[in-house]
């Protein structure tokens, strides 16, 4: 519960400055603990894409916040594509580089304005894979619930890390920024059942 993490916050930080610890910023302390976790966590999510022939592009997860990998599959051919070399084409320059390189097997995909664009082409009705970390859902209000599991103790201990940081007080955050790391392993040990494991079982069949 957020309004248990807020309250926690504000006890310790209650005596600093009150211009500083605004609630909107106290709930943004705690959003970027969430994404925090989630960047950290490394528990990746899959999302199934139907590609039709022809097509040369798809849309990103909504809720993207790091790609792992992409797999593209046709019937009983499964391949991991490699993320392309350089920085993404103009549109121009893409389709002049589909034009040359043609349709077949797609082996190569570049991320661009919440696309990803395939390359080669493929000629047949196919699926691809996008393995990636979310971005957890932005937390607007105190009634609002944590995204993570027995997250609390974390948020709290990331929250009050990043309010010494972010107001330079460099020794107070050093000085708390082992309750943090400790924080962050009880809940990788204690959260091994969440439900994280769609993306381990595409990586099995891989």
């Amino acid at each position: 519960m957020v309004q248990r993490v807020y309250e926690r916050i504000m006890k310790v930080l209650g005596n600093e400055e009150p211009s500083s610890l605004s609630e909107d910023y106290v709930l943004e302390l705690i959003n970027e603990a969430q994404r925090r976790l989630a960047f950290y966590s490394n528990r990746p999510r899959t999302e199934e894409v139907i590609l039709m022939p022809g097509d040369v592009e798809a849309d990103l997860p909504p809720d993207l916040m790091r790609l792992v990998t992409v797999y593209w599959r046709y019937k009983q051919d499964k391949k991991q594509l490699r993320a392309a070399v350089g920085t993404p084409p103009f549109d121009l320059e893409f389709q002049e580089e589909i034009d040359e390189i043609g349709e077949g097997t797609p082996r190569f995909y570049y991320i661009k304005h919440q696309k990803i664009l395939i390359k080669p082409t493929p000629t047949v009705e196919s699926q691809l894979y996008i393995v990636y970390i979310e971005n957890p859902r932005a937390i607007t209000e105190l009634e609002d619930q944590l995204t993570f599991e027995n997250s609390e103790d974390f948020i709290f201990n990331q929250a009050v890390f990043q309010f010494f940081m972010d107001n330079g007080e460099e020794y107070r955050a050093n000085q708390w920024k082992p309750r943090r790391d400790e924080s962050f392993m009880e809940w990788i040990e204690n959260s091994e059942n969440q439900n994280h494991a769609q993306p381990i079982v595409m990586k099995m069949r891989w």
